[in-house]
């Protein structure tokens, strides 16, 4: 059985935790049942690095000849969205070890777990990092064939507000990656893909292996794109795109099963057509299906974030997720409600409103008015004159005029 590196290491240590009398190892970040990371300190270049060391040191001789070459393969990827191999060796007791740069941040499953589906343009653009280190990566003839959300840091988060951040997505552990033996992992210049895998092994993590990596057999680029398709599809809707009881159903699951969409994942979210159709190819069962190229992916996501590139054009769509919780990061570092949210009336519309109302109102009493004048006709008032000539004066004696000589009686 390999032996454990103590977990309690004193910085300066010159022992066998000071790996080839250089690298001092201070912390075990990941105890895996396969391999070991720790936070160490070059005494050379007087940084922080990452040292991972893999637990069993009984590896035969073709194993570490193709570790070693993977690794010396990755330490020429020098890319701002992956995690650059510095340098290779082996420990005193036979196991493995590769020195990386050191990034701070969380893996972007814990990211998810904590946060739950990203916001369509924040998911895009963490894509399209990844897709770039990715070309990158295959630009060097490699595919790394464990691609998944744990093997992805997320750094620039503030820990004092983790919804507010300048985000950079690197891709870590090239522990299982594999190097074409000629030429470049997928030669895009004349779109043929080179296998770089034996057929019959199997290596990988069950949630984001492709068909092909299931059934053994060689592997090439495309297979790496299978498994960000599984990732962006993760990031927008929270979930694995198969997800069994067990590994082994998991895994059957990706060669028979047809992927669920975004919709059917969240009913509740009206993803853009694009975008689903983007996941779809990228996750296609056959890869002459897929995407062909990290590059072509990208170009695919890019097209979309142009089409939707702000976060209030994503909300027009209805593709923002209604959950319980109300927050959501915004890529301009606010945070914004949403969910059951009324969006405010402008003042414009209000005054529009308002004046339609009073008119209204005076229309209406004046059609009252009209009707009620009609239905109740006034007499006509009389002139002045007129007035002064048929109306009697109270004070005089008016008496009937007789006509000539007519005796008139005395009045009494």
């Amino acid at each position: 059985m390999a032996s454990q590196v103590k977990h309690d290491i004193q910085p300066g240590a010159d022992s066998d935790h000071a790996l080839s009398g250089r690298y001092e190892l201070r912390r075990r970040v990941i105890n895996h049942n396969t391999c070991q990371l720790y936070e160490a300190f070059d005494r050379i270049l007087e940084r922080t690095v990452a040292v991972k060391v893999l637990t069993d040191k009984r590896c035969e001789e073709d194993d570490l000849q193709r570790f070693e070459r993977g690794a010396s393969i990755a330490s020429s990827i020098v890319h701002p969205n992956v995690a650059q191999v510095l340098d290779f060796g082996t420990s005193r007791d036979g196991r493995p070890y590769m020195v990386m740069e050191f990034v701070k941040g969380i893996t972007l499953r814990k990211w998810i777990e904590s946060e739950g589906p990203l916001p369509p343009t924040l998911a895009i653009r963490l894509a399209i990092q990844i897709l770039d280190g990715l070309s990158a990566t295959h630009r060097e003839g490699i595919v790394h064939r464990d691609l998944k959300t744990a093997n992805i840091i997320v750094d620039g988060l503030d820990s004092s507000n983790p919804r507010t951040c300048d985000l950079q997505t690197k891709i870590v552990d090239f522990g299982i990656a594999k190097t074409a033996s000629q030429g470049k992992a997928n030669d895009t210049s004349t779109g043929a893909a080179k296998p770089i895998t034996k057929q019959g092994q199997v290596v990988g993590s069950p949630v984001y292996m492709s068909p092909e990596q299931v059934r053994g057999l060689p592997l090439d680029a495309r297979s790496d794109i299978y498994a960000a398709g599984c990732i962006l599809f993760e990031l927008l809707t929270g979930e694995a795109l198969f997800l069994g009881k067990t590994a082994f159903e998991t895994m059957g699951m990706h060669v028979y099963h047809k992927p669920p969409t975004l919709r059917e994942t969240l009913v509740n979210v009206n993803f853009p057509i694009e975008l689903e159709e983007i996941v779809a190819k990228a996750v296609a069962k056959d890869s002459a299906d897929r995407y062909q190229s990290a590059r072509e992916l990208r170009d695919a996501l890019m097209a979309v974030l142009e089409k939707y590139k702000t976060i209030e054009q994503m909300r027009d769509t209805d593709s923002f997720i209604n959950r319980p919780s109300p927050q959501r990061l915004n890529m301009s570092g606010e945070t914004m409600v949403i969910g059951d949210e009324r969006k405010p009336v402008s003042g414009w519309i209000l005054a529009f409103l308002l004046t339609l109302s009073v008119g209204l109102i005076v229309i209406g009493l004046a059609i009252i008015s009209y009707i009620y004048s009609a239905s109740n006709p006034q007499t006509t008032a009389l002139s002045p004159a007129k007035q002064s000539a048929s109306v009697p004066n109270p004070s005089e004696d008016v008496r009937p005029s007789l006509p000539a000589g007519t005796i008139a009686a005395p009045a009494k």
